[in-house]
């Protein structure tokens, strides 16, 4: 398996198609393993594995503005592959706690920050 570093390709940057079917990176200090799947071969679509732990489905793709890091599971998009790993990595509870915090960032009507007026 391939160690994919800053010093060989950079992912935020680089095509996704010459990324090789078996890869890893380091990421926020922990290995990441990255495998095609065999009947996905032809496609830029691979398996992210955290200590041996399936992680998520990422595909990479490139289109007018770079690199773009798809995750199979939300539909999320990212330009720099490290932040899509970082997005498989959160806990399955965190959209409904992002919800949560949203909620309650939310000004009320009565609070002071509901009443100004939006800067110009």
């Amino acid at each position: 398996m391939t160690e994919l570093t800053d010093a060989t390709k950079t992912p935020g940057s680089l095509d996704p198609s010459g990324f090789e079917d078996l890869f890893s990176r380091v990421v926020d200090g922990d290995q990441v393993d990255f495998v095609r799947p065999l009947e996905d071969s032809g496609r830029l679509v691979w398996v992210a594995y955290d200590s041996g732990n399936p992680l998520g489905t990422l595909t990479g793709s490139v289109d007018a503005e770079g690199v773009s890091w798809r995750l199979s599971t939300t539909h999320e998009h990212h330009r720099i592959l490290d932040d899509a790993v970082r997005a498989l990595r959160r806990p399955a509870s965190w959209p409904r706690e992002r919800a949560q915090v949203a909620r309650w960032a939310r000004p009320t009507p009565a609070s002071p920050a509901a009443r100004r007026p939006p800067p110009i």
